[in-house]
């Protein structure tokens, strides 16, 4: 399974009462799959797994597998879970829901070092239906996968690449120089270019819910050796990027989302709608997006 390209972490649509508007899902969906975008992921950070139930995501995951495979884009399963027993119960629900990928965060509560991190994976990608990417989200979790483990895991003929939200150019070079074969994809839009530079595959992106198009046509013309281009369309969605992906995260998102005429709506609580002066910056950095388009 070949995951070069780019793929949108999407949000989990809620309504005023915070219920997930299936509706809304749907209709994302339906514009989301003609953009020139290799898959989706249902269920990662931005879709505020952590606060879904078991049964939310099935929901989710089977309304996806729907869309998906009739527009030929691949759907990735986001399965986060603290333990091992949790984890591949969550990896097996998801594939029987159609999921053809699976994207595993690190559990972070009790802080697993690197010989847990090795059994915990190795566990989940015997147990796994459907090939599995590692996921390094260090920046929430605290966890870091450090390189060692990575290479380990990859001799794995299940574990087949993984996310790097941190985008750590370092870990993609280490990596890529023991496992040239190894899928590495990097989680920041404003870090594609370089990440592509190295050696990185792909990445799937919180900024694909608002500039899906862009970053497909960034990672387009980095691979076609129009490098020129490919650097001023990193410089166009980096602001945006770095405002979304960084500074504001998942409310935010879902708040420029409904300034495009996609579904955003409102965070689970605890997560808060963005304030006025959030909501200005983001205005001026779609305006500074679209106004050439």
């Amino acid at each position: 399974m070949k995951f070069d390209g780019t793929f949108i972490a999407i949000t989990t649509p809620f309504d005023q009462q915070e219920s997930i508007s299936l509706d809304h899902f749907q209709q994302n969906l339906e514009r989301w799959v003609l953009e020139p975008i290799q898959g989706i992921v249902v269920t990662g950070t931005t879709g505020e797994a952590v606060y879904l139930s078991l049964d939310e995501r099935i929901k989710l995951w089977k309304l996806a597998s729907t869309y998906l495979k009739s527009a030929g884009k691949l759907f990735i399963a986001g399965t986060a879970a603290e333990s091992t027993r949790a984890t591949i119960e969550m990896v097996q629900k998801a594939a029987d829901s159609g999921a053809e990928a699976i994207l595993v965060l690190t559990p972070s509560y009790f802080k697993p070092g690197p010989d847990a991190l090795v059994k915990h994976y190795t566990a989940v990608a015997n147990s796994s239906p459907v090939p599995i990417l590692l996921y390094n989200y260090p920046g929430f979790t605290g966890v870091e996968i450090p390189s060692s483990v990575i290479l380990k895991l990859a001799e794995h003929p299940n574990v087949i690449g993984m996310k790097d939200s941190a985008a750590s150019l370092p870990r993609l070079t280490t990596v890529r120089s023991y496992r040239p074969d190894f899928q590495m994809l990097t989680g920041l839009a404003s870090g594609l270019y370089s990440f592509l530079a190295m050696g990185g595959t792909g990445g799937i992106f919180a900024l694909g819910n608002v500039v899906p198009g862009l970053i497909a046509q960034l990672y387009r013309a980095f691979q076609t050796g129009n490098l020129a281009e490919a650097q001023l369309l990193q410089l166009k969605i980096g602001p945006l990027s770095e405002a979304l992906e960084v500074r504001y995260g998942i409310p935010a998102i879902k708040y420029a989302m409904d300034q495009i005429g996609l579904y955003g709506g409102v965070p689970r609580k605890p997560l808060q709608k963005p304030g006025q002066d959030i909501q200005n910056h983001v205005d001026e950095l779609l305006f500074q997006i679209f106004k050439s388009e």
